[in-house]
């Protein structure tokens, strides 16, 4: 930070592309901090270090930093947020850096006009990879793979011709796309570079005349690039992006440069003018919410085969803690059941997050993960969140379900009753547009 003249550093949950998982190459805030949360922001100064979360996450980051970590509990009051801190007396003339390639376009634009641009330092070479060098994940590099027409119902040429006029009414000759899931919905394609999740680490842009994906070429087998020319879709390094665009933005041919800012990162959207820079929600957006037959088709199908297999777990659970009196399953356990039950029908591909099997207090910690060596057992006698889904080739499942396989204690039925009250309230709740989840918990 002093070679690079920093004050102060932001360490994001986010990788290039915004996405809420984030492949492991990119997780270095959990690298910096030891918080393995889901969200969150870290903010390094000379002598001190902040992490910024949400209510969500407050007593796992207290489980988890280190005693040298100022926890901000966002939600609190009084609590800042990581831009209204970087702008407080507590960083008062300091300089802070951030990474552009990790940071939307108009969060790094709102922190320059709260800051002034002079204050804030987009840096060439991001702090933590200058010291995270050893055992560090691989940047990802999983194969693309086609996804079929009888599940995507529409052909990628088809959906190109819809974006060209939407992109023509607002006289827009160029798009561009970095989240990784409009990518993938437009091509028709599906990748595992973030685990979980099929998708892969790519950008796109879409002219009136070209389509071109950013993408890592070790990942194109002959198949997917044969299914990509099929529909003129050319192929350029990943890394190509931030150079192809400051060309394209030279151009006077050029009208107006699409760029959802709320999604692409700052370092794509800066290299493009703002007389030429529509800033304006991705129209693929709205094109992918609308599901065709197809789409709607397999969300039916795989939600049948995920309730068959759940509801086989559920019996097995139910057998083994009524009938054996089993009292030796674990969290870990029940993970792997679950997943093997999925995994016995067509289609299945991975889970589509990581399981949160909870007994218990364990409950209570958002996005929990059991581990082998720290994991609860669970018996007839305790309460049980389960929270899970299943990838399969033709759709995406998420249920979650609380159980109970004795009889609940007092207590027990008090924290059910409660936290149903919680959810019957917050369905009830009339709030103003826009205001964040944390506020309303």
């Amino acid at each position: 930070m002093q070679e690079m003249n920093v004050g102060a550093f932001v360490v994001p949950t986010d990788d290039p592309h915004m996405s809420e998982y984030t492949a492991e190459y990119f997780n270095r805030r959990e690298f910096i901090s030891g918080f393995t949360g889901s969200a969150g922001v870290a903010l390094i100064t000379s002598h001190n270090a902040y992490l910024f979360t949400d209510g969500r996450y407050h007593e796992q980051a207290e489980l988890e930093l280190p005693s040298t970590w100022t926890l901000m509990k966002q939600g609190n009051a009084h609590v800042p947020t990581w831009q209204e801190f970087v702008a407080s007396d507590k960083c008062k003339g300091l300089t802070i850096g951030i990474d552009p390639f990790l940071h939307p376009y108009q969060v790094v634009a709102g922190l320059q006009k709260s800051l002034g641009a002079s204050r804030v330092k987009l840096l060439q070479q991001n702090l933590i990879d200058a010291i995270w060098t050893h055992h560090r994940p691989q940047f990802p590099c999983t194969p693309l793979r086609v996804h079929p027409l009888q599940w995507a119902g529409r052909d990628v040429s088809e959906k190109l011709h819809d974006l060209r006029e939407v992109m023509a009414e607002h006289q827009a000759t160029t798009l561009v796309v970095s989240s990784l899931d409009e990518i993938m919905w437009m091509f028709n394609v599906r990748g595992s570079d973030v685990q979980c999740n099929p998708v892969s680490i790519s950008y796109a842009v879409i002219t009136s005349n070209e389509a071109i994906l950013f993408i890592d070429p070790h990942k194109i087998n002959a198949e997917v690039a044969q299914h990509l020319a099929a529909h003129h879709v050319t192929l350029r390094p990943y890394n190509d992006i931030v150079s192809y665009l400051t060309t394209a933005a030279a151009d006077a041919s050029q009208q107006w440069i699409w760029v959802d800012t709320a999604t692409a990162n700052a370092a794509i959207a800066t290299v493009i003018p703002t007389n030429k820079r529509l800033e304006k929600e991705s129209p693929i957006v709205a094109m992918k919410a609308v599901k065709n037959h197809a789409e709607l088709a397999g969300m039916r199908a795989c939600h049948l085969r995920d309730g068959a297999a759940f509801v086989e777990f559920v019996s097995w659970l139910e057998e083994e803690l009524t009938v054996h009196n089993n009292e030796n399953l674990t969290e870990v356990d029940l993970d792997q059941h679950l997943t093997a039950s999925r995994a016995s029908y067509d289609l299945f591909l991975e889970p589509s997050f990581p399981t949160i099997a909870g007994v218990n207090s364990n409950g209570a910690i958002i996005h929990y993960r059991a581990e082998p060596t720290t994991c609860q057992t669970l018996t007839r006698h305790d309460m049980l969140l389960l929270d899970s889904g299943g990838q399969y080739a033709d759709g995406t499942t998420d249920v979650t379900r609380t159980f109970h396989f004795g009889v609940p204690t007092a207590h027990q039925k008090n924290m059910y009753t409660r936290v149903l009250k919680g959810h019957i309230a917050i369905d009830r709740l009339v709030f103003p547009t826009g205001t964040p989840g944390y506020l309303l918990d």
